[in-house]
């Protein structure tokens, strides 16, 4: 009877086999490498890949395809995500302060509520990327196309957004002290209830802006060639203060 008993349970094992060998695959193939992996892995697939929750800091990823790739709650201090490919990928409440995403596309990716404390982002495309909350004090956004993004809330305070498009964008609440605006496009954009205290905007375009009445724009300066709506005046920049 324990022979019998052995020999059924030895059949449902071989029977299981490809079943057990295929949801390994299915695993290997979702997570792509083992937590806290850092390294490097230039031009390499990760798309449709999970890697929440994981610490890949310092790990160098330039011209990665990551499109659709769920990098949530990642922890990527330093990270090096220059000239990828992220399109619709998820960063939400990751930390990636210092993170290089310059000349990435990022069409429609999700930031919100992450932080993004001094990470470059210049010449990237965001377009209608969602930055909802998220933190990126003292980032680079230089000649960044932000058209249409999602930034409700989000800290752009002492960034650099010179020459970027944020037209249509929605920054209602975001909060851009202290930041260079040189000839950055906000047509169309919203920006209710947005500080833009001591920022510089020589150049700026925000002739069509949406909320600009309840926008605080204390101790801000621009110069002849930012564009206002009609009756509204800012003070003129410093020499030091001009591009």
């Amino acid at each position: 009877m324990l022979r019998a008993t052995s020999s059924l349970l030895a059949i449902a094992l071989l029977a299981s086999a490809p079943v057990l060998q295929s949801a390994a695959q299915e695993e290997l193939r979702r997570v792509g490498w083992a937590p806290s992996y850092s390294g490097s892995c230039t031009e390499c697939v990760l798309a449709g890949h999970n890697l929440s929750g994981w610490n890949i800091s310092n790990a160098n990823y330039p011209g990665a395809d990551m499109s659709g790739a769920s990098f949530r709650a990642v922890t990527a201090h330093a990270a090096d995500f220059s000239a990828a490919t992220a399109i619709g990928a998820d960063f939400r409440e990751g930390d990636l302060s210092q993170a290089r995403f310059n000349q990435t596309q990022l069409a429609g990716a999700l930031f919100s509520g992450a932080t993004l404390l001094g990470s470059n982002f210049s010449g990237a495309d965001l377009t209608a990327a969602h930055l909802t909350s998220a933190s990126l004090i003292g980032a680079n956004l230089e000649a960044t196309q932000m058209a249409g993004v999602h930034a409700e809330g989000a800290n752009f305070s002492a960034a650099n957004l010179n020459g970027s498009d944020l037209s249509a964008g929605h920054f209602t609440g975001a909060v851009f002290d202290n930041a260079v605006l040189n000839g950055t496009n906000f047509a169309d954009a919203n920006i209710a209830q947005a500080s833009f205290r001591d920022a510089r905007l020589a150049g700026a375009d925000l002739s069509a802006v949406v909320g600009l009445s309840t926008a605080n724009f204390e101790g801000a300066c621009g110069d002849t060639e930012t564009r206002l709506p009609f009756g509204i005046f800012l003070d003129a920049c410093s020499l030091a203060e001009l591009p």
